[in-house]
């Protein structure tokens, strides 16, 4: 019971009448929820009274919890498999339902307000004021818990306070992980904890898991040989599963989590983010097929949950997950060389960005544009030259999808001879990058990709002019430009500047740098068809014959599905 007088200290000091600083909200949607939902403010019932249903394909793992009642543990513990899934709203409504099961459970009112708070997808996090209640109810009825669930319900007195400024949240993310280490070293049987630790630590440091030169960050290998640990005991623990990939992803060695993205899919069918998440693996794979047939099956999910629990509204309130997952599968639809497939999707994706996200947050807004170019983008990597000069150009006042577009149609230019005209461009960029609104930071900032673009454009109208040193140096810049950009999925710069780089010096004939250019591109992008085409191409001029075959080999499943030819590794 030494947990007991800490974790009523909150609850003491809202009884006293204290009343916290800073302006209240009760906002779910706080910041921009990509890759997982915003959570509502307010939760209904069914016609039935019931906050959730017993969701089908939400997996079997399971928590057990102080609590007589069937039902409040079957809800508890499937509250538990959507917060590992990062499906936050089905989350609290699970735990919800477990509460008006057992009223007394204090642990439903624990997931509860772990499901209220902060994660990797929700940066910067806004507490919600109903934490606080959430929080108080749990107190209440802690004293019927056990001494476990009763540590666990310590580290949420070091989660939160009543400052809902959230001045000190950097303080409160790094007390609470490191309340959940000294917890897992108590009990180091309990997998639960073991990743609820894991998912602690991730919150410190949302996508800062890997240097950019694939070295990992001081807080990685920690929760990296922890969680496959746990995996090598509970091969099918959802959030070790789930944990492994994003772990991994940003490593020069994704295929690490080939295992848990196949698994996971599996474990847990009808979630989609989880079904999505392999997406990630597949991406970073080159198992482009793979990664679009996931997020077809996580788009059915999503339906398919929707009509379930119409209460929840978790269409409306996925639409941006959803975005991002349609944004993932025509990135690999594009990697596969699949044009009328990647038309179709990149459309879909297209349409999936809503007009209002323009008129969000500034950040929400740029991540909006970038989706939105996602067509135009897909064209060049697949050398629709004339498909790009006929697309209607957005709106000027949206900078960034403006800037990509006309990147674009720069690269059709060049491709068809209008030399002139895509030098027009290129002046044009150069000025059109400095818009402070491209400043403008969410891990990246587009005005790096707009250098990247620029200097990519730069590199294809020199050497169509006969300028060849001048363009390997503007290729060099944009490959220097995108190595250093954080890491996300899809990356920020979607075309990587070594195949522009690599395809220029494979007809300047210097097939050794070719070559080196290739091998780097594959340690970054592994298993992708239009490094394999290039190194392939390469190798054969050094009369390097068996290795050219290999990768000939290799070319030619990744470009299975083609619908074009492909003899570059830039069209």
């Amino acid at each position: 019971m030494k947990y007991t007088c800490a974790f009523l200290l909150l609850a003491g000091l809202l009884s006293a009448g204290w009343q916290p600083k800073g302006p209240l909200t009760d906002s779910g949607d706080i910041a921009i929820p990509l890759c997982g939902p915003a959570v509502p403010t307010a939760f209904t019932t069914d016609g039935a009274g019931k906050f959730a249903p017993l969701f089908p394909g939400s997996g079997k793992h399971t928590y057990a919890v102080s609590t007589r009642s069937d039902s409040a543990q079957l809800y508890f513990s499937q509250g538990l498999r959507f917060y590992y899934s990062y499906h936050y709203t089905e989350a609290v409504a699970s735990f919800k339902e477990a509460a008006r099961f057992d009223s007394t459970l204090a642990m439903a009112y624990w997931g509860e307000a772990l499901a209220l708070g902060p994660n990797i997808n929700v940066v910067p996090y806004r507490m919600p004021m109903r934490v606080l209640a959430v929080v108080d109810k749990m107190n209440r009825f802690a004293a019927h818990a056990t001494p476990r669930e009763q540590a666990l319900m310590h580290t949420l007195s070091v989660r939160y306070e009543a400052d809902t400024t959230q001045a000190r949240r950097i303080q409160l993310n790094t007390g609470y992980a490191d309340a959940l280490r000294d917890i897992a070293r108590q009990y180091p049987e309990d997998a639960d904890i073991q990743v609820l630790f894991i998912d602690a630590v991730m919150n410190c440091h949302p996508w800062d898991l890997w240097n950019t030169d694939g070295t990992p960050k001081p807080w990685t290998p920690e929760v990296l040989s922890l969680c496959t640990e746990i995996l090598k005991k509970h091969p099918e623990h959802p959030a070790a599963l789930h944990y492994h990939i994003h772990l991994t992803e940003a490593s020069h060695h994704p295929e690490a989590s080939i295992p848990s993205a196949e698994t996971l899919r599996n474990t847990v069918p009808g979630i989609a983010h989880m079904v999505h998440m392999a997406s990630h693996t597949y991406a970073r794979t080159g198992q482009f097929s793979k990664g679009v047939a996931v997020n077809d099956i996580a788009d059915h999910d999503f339906a398919a949950y929707d009509a379930l629990a119409p209460q929840l509204t978790i269409r409306q309130l996925y639409q941006r997950p959803m975005m991002h997952y349609y944004h993932v599968q025509t990135h690999c639809a594009m990697n596969l060389g699949a044009a009328k497939l990647t038309a179709t999707l990149a459309d879909r994706c297209r349409k999936s960005v809503s007009p209002e996200f323009f008129k969000g947050p500034q950040t929400l807004s740029l991540v909006a544009q970038y989706v939105y170019a996602t067509p135009e983008l897909a064209l060049v990597r697949l050398g629709k030259w004339e498909e790009i000069l006929r697309q209607p150009a957005p709106d000027p006042a949206l900078p960034y999808a403006y800037f990509l577009h006309q990147w674009a149609t720069g690269m059709a230019l060049v491709r068809t001879g209008d030399t002139a005209g895509a030098s027009r461009l290129l002046a044009w960029m150069e000025t059109a990058r400095q818009n402070p609104g491209l400043a403008i930071r969410y891990y990246n900032a587009p005005a790096e990709s707009c250098l990247i673009a620029q200097k990519i454009l730069e590199g294809e109208l020199a050497a169509a002019q006969g300028a060849n040193a001048k363009a390997v140096l503007a290729l060099q810049e944009a490959v220097q430009t995108e190595d250093a950009l954080i890491y996300r999925e899809p990356m920020d710069w979607p075309l990587p500047a070594r195949h522009y780089l690599g395809a220029l010096l494979v007809k300047q004939k210097q097939w050794k740098k070719a070559e080196e250019v290739y091998r780097k591109d594959l340690v970054h992008n592994p298993n992708n068809g239009w490094s394999e085409t290039g190194l392939s191409a390469s190798l054969r001029a050094q009369h390097k014959t068996a290795e050219a075959r290999v990768y000939a080999r290799k070319s030619k499943a990744a470009f299975a599905q083609a619908d074009i030819r492909i003899t570059a590794s830039a069209l």
